[in-house]
């Protein structure tokens, strides 16, 4: 279940989302260029409960059905590096890769809280690295 739903988001990240309310259960807005990580657990507190990811974050959709919230971005100037360090980062602060998912440039993390159960999808492509971090609230 919680797969297909990554690939769901992850889908919506690379078709991209309209701003503005769709109706009382969804909400879905977004940015283009240059926001950091700070700004965006300002914006988005959930975030506070994954690793910061350190480089400019490009193009990123946020969206919140029912208990579910996600935010989803690309960063478009990177190398496979980067992929490696966040993947770092993620089993460092305790989120468990999918086993069924072994690769060098894509995976599937989770772990789950008090509060929440969290997810995280990436891919990493060509200079380009693309991440889904989803909380469904308990």
């Amino acid at each position: 279940m919680k797969k297909s739903m990554f690939c769901m988001l992850l889908a919506l990240l690379v078709i991209g989302c309209g701003k503005g309310k769709e109706n009382d259960d969804t909400d879905n807005s977004g940015g283009m260029k240059g926001t950091t990580w700070a700004a965006l657990v300002t914006e988005h507190p959930f975030l506070g409960d994954f690793p910061a990811y350190d480089n400019i974050i490009d193009n990123y959709t946020y969206n919140k059905t029912f208990s579910l919230e996600s935010v989803a971005f690309f960063d478009y100037d990177c190398d496979k590096a980067e992929y490696a360090k966040y993947a770092g980062k993620l089993e460092a602060a305790g989120f468990e890769a999918n086993p069924n998912m072994p690769s060098e440039t894509s995976a599937i993390y989770s772990k789950t809280t008090e509060s929440a159960d969290l997810s995280v999808s990436m891919a990493y492509t060509t200079g380009s690295l693309a991440i889904v971090l989803g909380a469904d609230a308990n």
